[in-house]
C-alpha cells in the first residue's frame, strides 16, 4: 500500500466510456486537461478513454507534477501492448522523461547512483526493497536526454535490464549514451529467464546488491560482449575492433582510453 500511495497507482476499468462519464459528471472543463495528458481521445463516435483494463502509473516530472500516464495491460490479449503511454504533448516527450524520477530524486543523490531498469513494475519492486534510486525509460531505449537528466543528479549509473536477448540489446544501446554524457557505472547481467523483479522476489535485496558490486564497468561490458565472437583469427579481431572503436572517443580522458586500448589488445 505504501508503494501504491507513493507512486499514485490506479486502474483503468475495462470500459471505453467510464472515465469520460466520470469526468463529465464531476468537472466538464477537465475534459480538455484529460485530453492534454493523454487519458482520453476523440474519434468519429465521440470521446473515449485511451486506457482500458490497465494498471495506471502517473508520470511525474522532477518537481512532482503529473505530465502523462503509462498503463500496464491486464487483458493478456496477444495483440495488446504490454505498456501503453500517453502520446507526446506540450507537457510530455517520452524520450526526455524517466518513470519514477520524482520519487527517486532524493535517493539518487543520497546513494550517488541511479539504477536504470526496463519497466515500471521493476521500479516499484526495487523501490520497495530498498533501492529507491531506481528509474526506467518510457518504453524506449535509454536516450541521450534521459542520460542528461540522470547526470544532473549523479555521475553514476547501474544498468539492470532483463536477461533475455532484447534486454541485452537494450543494454548495448544504452551504454554509448551513458558514456557520451559522462556517466560512469556498471552493468548487471541477469540470467536469460530473469528480470530485476523476479530476482528480488526469489533471492532478495542482498543478492542484488552483491551482483551490483561484482558487475563490470560499462566499457568492460562492451569489450566482453564484442569478444564473444572472437575466434583468434585476424578477421574476427578486426570485427571486434570495428565494433568497439567508436566508443573510445566517448571515454572521459586519454588515460582511460589508453588503458582500455591496452586491455582490448590483451584480450
Amino acid at each position: 500500500q505504501e508503494t501504491i500511495d507513493r507512486f499514485e497507482i490506479g486502474f483503468a476499468p475495462d470500459s471505453w466510456d467510464a472515465l469520460v462519464q466520470h469526468i463529465q459528471r464531476h468537472n466538464q472543463t477537465a475534459i480538455r486537461d484529460a485530453e492534454t495528458v493523454g487519458l482520453i481521445g476523440k474519434g468519429k463516435k465521440g470521446i473515449y478513454a485511451r486506457f482500458k483494463n490497465r494498471i495506471m502509473f502517473p508520470v511525474h516530472n522532477r518537481t512532482g507534477e503529473v505530465i502523462a500516464f503509462s498503463g500496464r495491460d491486464m487483458s493478456n490479449q496477444p495483440d495488446a501492448a504490454k505498456y501503453y503511454n500517453s502520446s507526446d504533448s506540450s507537457l510530455f516527450t517520452k524520450g526526455k522523461v524517466l518513470f519514477g524520477v520524482y520519487q527517486a530524486r532524493s535517493a539518487i543523490r543520497d546513494q550517488d547512483r541511479a539504477i536504470v531498469v526496463e519497466g515500471n513494475v521493476d521500479v516499484l519492486t526495487l523501490s520497495q526493497n530498498g533501492f529507491g534510486e531506481t528509474v526506467a525509460p518510457m518504453g524506449t531505449a535509454l536516450t541521450l536526454e534521459q542520460c542528461a537528466l540522470i547526470k544532473r543528479m549523479t555521475n553514476n549509473v547501474v544498468l539492470i535490464y532483463d536477461g533475455d536477448d532484447a534486454g541485452q540489446a537494450a543494454t548495448l544501446k544504452a551504454i554509448p549514451h551513458c558514456l557520451s554524457e559522462g556517466l560512469s557505472g556498471r552493468v548487471v547481467t541477469l540470467k536469460a529467464d530473469q528480470d530485476p523483479d523476479t530476482l528480488l522476489r526469489t533471492q532478495g535485496a542482498e543478492a542484488l546488491e552483491k551482483l551490483i558490486e561484482k558487475s563490470p564497468p560499462l566499457f568492460d561490458y562492451v569489450i566482453e560482449d564484442a569478444m564473444r565472437h572472437f575466434d583468434g583469427t585476424i578477421p574476427s579481431a578486426s570485427a571486434v575492433v570495428k565494433k568497439v572503436k567508436p566508443l573510445f572517443a566517448m571515454l572521459p580522458n586519454r588515460m582511460e582510453s589508453d588503458m582500455y586500448e591496452s586491455k582490448l589488445a590483451q584480450r
